[in-house]
């Protein structure tokens, strides 16, 4: 995020274990707050990276009326097996 330009608001990550399963998930709500091009950089870095991430969710709000700054939060999740 810090490369694409944009500030970190905040951040929540659990771990969630669903039953019947071998994968663990794991997911992150981010808030972010930069420029329309910052966000459209992050979330294209986001889903060219190597490592496997999936964009649950997007919501993107305006910062302040009259401000060119926008707010997004992203819900994300990977999956992950447990004592690899």
């Amino acid at each position: 995020a810090n490369q694409a330009g944009l500030a970190a608001e905040s951040s929540q990550a659990e771990s969630v274990f669903e039953r019947d399963l071998t994968l663990t998930r794991w997911v992150m709500r981010v808030v972010l707050s930069g420029t329309w091009d910052d966000v459209r950089t992050f979330i294209y870095q986001l889903e060219t990276a190597p490592e496997f991430v999936v964009v649950d969710n997007v919501e993107l709000t305006e910062a302040e009326a009259g401000s060119s700054s926008l707010v997004v939060t992203l819900d994300l999740s990977t999956y992950y097996r447990d004592g690899i």
